[in-house]
């Protein structure tokens, strides 16, 4: 695949897409305030920054210590200002952590993962259903272009969250696709850290404000059909259901890694 620079046409494209994005979240409203938009860069970075952050971290943690397995959530945080959570690969699961005040949460809702070790065809085809030329963009534009295709194109997600009981109204607005990211440790298993490899991931997530010192509930649950597979790539989307309850305590006084 040649690796000239992005295309004008991939450019106006995203361009496009973002623009339409953020005109769906203003329509919307400030209906979660509580959460930073999704155009916004809480503790320095954007969402998409911080969801290859979270991947980066969350693939760096071997399975018998993995939050993706039950495993304690806290393990490895060293991306403060905001903490990581994550959801499990159990079905169903209920974490319990404590932190002090002024902690902000990164929460995925739904993540979906594309490299160039297994999505380079597939990018390939999205880039020709939108009238572009393959051989124009780097491996790295057309695993962007199969994660983007996920998350905008692709109708195939349920996400329902709630915090303390109050529902997250259209959770499905705080979506972003990263930029391609070469993974520094792949403790988990997927074959990723090897030279070469990019990775991008397609991200719906919340980012929270700090609360208020006590008790409070994070419920998140998400569910992947896989019958709208894209044409020519069937079995391409697996079916995947979680939810997951997270009872957080903010603690006056609590030590953390941050301090």
């Amino acid at each position: 695949m040649n690796r000239k620079k992005l295309s004008y046409a991939l450019k106006l494209f995203l361009a496009m897409v973002l623009i339409m994005f953020a005109a769906q979240s203003v329509l919307a409203g400030n209906s979660n305030p509580g959460i930073a938009p999704v155009k916004s860069s809480p503790g320095g970075n954007s969402y998409a920054e911080w969801g290859a952050k979270w991947a980066q971290w969350v693939l760096g943690i071997p399975p018998e210590q993995n939050p993706l397995f039950g495993n304690d959530v806290l393990v490895e945080q060293e991306n403060c200002p905001i903490v990581f959570l994550s959801g499990t690969w159990l079905g169903s699961s209920t974490t319990s952590l404590t932190v002090k005040p002024n902690t902000r949460f990164y929460i995925p809702m739904l993540n979906y993962l594309t490299a160039t070790i297994w999505d380079l065809e597939y990018g390939a085809a999205v880039a020709e259903m939108r009238g572009l030329d393959p051989n124009d963009l780097t491996d790295g534009e057309l695993i962007q272009l199969a994660a983007d295709n996920w998350l905008f194109e692709a109708d195939i997600t349920e996400i329902t969250v709630e915090i303390d009981g109050v529902p997250v109204e259209n959770p499905t607005q705080y979506g972003s696709v990263s930029e391609p990211f070469v993974v520094e440790d792949d403790a988990l298993g997927f074959g990723l850290a090897e030279p070469g490899v990019l990775t991008a991931i397609a991200s719906y997530a919340i980012i929270l404000s700090p609360m208020q010192p006590g008790e409070h509930t994070i419920f998140v649950e998400s569910y992947i059909d896989p019958s709208d597979d894209p044409p020519g790539f069937p079995g391409y989307y697996d079916e995947y259901e979680f939810d997951v309850t997270f009872v957080v305590t903010v603690e006056p006084g609590y030590a953390s890694a941050c301090d």
